[in-house]
């Protein structure tokens, strides 16, 4: 009896599997492409120093201050990065990323519930062959920006000069995939 108190103590302490879909939507889309927020909350949640393989291979060189963050090991790994980059390209522009990597996250369900969330179908871009949602607005009231998809930069720049743009993607990474939020203002 003992040792089924124990072990009864031992799972209530034990914190539930984190899904990377909902911390995607709370590390990366709950701070609006605040990066200093959304690593601060990251570290919060318990998300450290990648491993020296990872930072390697989850390493963004558009985005200087991006440093791979990780939670857990093996299937149950979760990778964060969040970074700012300065867009010359898109007229002295600043461009913000935020993504979370996962084994254990479905691509097809992760696009479904992004989908059902933003309330607008995913457009599958042209060099990536990844879903995607250009979007205008915030996380109240979303436009969606379908003729954004496959534009050129300047196009992009110039409709981010009149109003924020917000880019979503779902990304295939090995076994798992990714969840990407990535602004231009």
């Amino acid at each position: 009896m003992k040792t089924v108190l124990a072990l009864t103590a031992l799972l209530l302490a034990t914190p539930a599997a984190a899904d990377p879909y909902d911390d995607f939507l709370e590390l990366c889309v709950a701070p609006s492409g605040d990066v200093a927020a959304a690593q601060t909350k990251a570290r919060a949640a318990g998300f450290g120093d990648a491993p020296a393989e990872v930072a390697r291979t989850f390493r963004l060189p558009d985005f200087p201050d991006a440093v791979p963050l990780t939670r857990g090991e093996g299937a149950a790994m979760e990778i964060f990065i969040a970074g700012t980059a300065p867009r010359e390209d898109f007229g002295a522009m600043t461009g913000t990323t935020c993504i979370v990597v996962a084994p254990a996250l479905d691509a097809g369900s992760a696009e479904t519930r992004l989908e059902t969330k933003l309330g607008f179908p995913a457009f599958t871009d042209g060099a990536a062959g990844a879903p995607m949602w250009y979007l205008t607005g915030g996380p109240d009231v979303w436009r969606s920006e379908p003729q954004l998809v496959g534009s050129s930069d300047a196009r992009i720049a110039e409709v981010a000069r009149e109003r924020p743009v917000s880019i979503f993607a779902v990304l295939p990474v090995g076994s798992g995939a990714g969840l990407m939020y990535g602004t231009l203002k």
